[in-house]
């Protein structure tokens, strides 16, 4: 049985191993290993080290990170960083990469913003909500 205190890299670990192997089981299913994953290898050498680092730089140590976070602070502090993601990436985008903005890409960075804000203010609304409509 798994510790109620399993330490955030090892959890991380668990779950970057389990989708390995579920990734390179559905695409075994689909017959498409050769082709997607082994030819790709033996033609671009530089993949498997980049594949690594993204592993382990982009996945691997954002999610400790996040899990680390998760057992310092509350949950909903956690969150609201975890959200400001398309707030930071998006002005980026246009400013860095003059990258036209589309309404609907604006519409879901507002409401991953509600969603927390939802999320953290979810009994002061419910009192509001509960006050006013009875």
């Amino acid at each position: 049985l798994l510790s109620p205190h399993l330490s955030p890299v090892h959890a991380t670990w668990i779950r970057v191993f389990a989708a390995t192997i579920a990734y390179f089981a559905f695409t075994m299913a689909q017959g498409k290993l050769k082709k997607d994953v082994i030819d790709v290898i033996r033609k671009k050498k530089h993949v498997i080290p980049m594949a690594t680092y993204a592993t382990v730089f982009g996945l691997v140590f954002s999610i400790i990170l996040v899990m680390w976070s998760v057992t310092l602070c509350k949950v909903s502090v956690t969150q609201t960083i975890l959200s400001l993601g398309p707030i930071i990436i998006v002005p980026m985008a246009w400013v860095l990469y003059k990258e036209k903005i589309s309404s609907k890409t604006m519409f879901a960075a507002l409401i991953s913003v509600a969603g927390v804000f939802v999320l953290i203010w979810r009994l002061q609304i419910m009192d509001w909500i509960h006050l006013h409509l009875h």
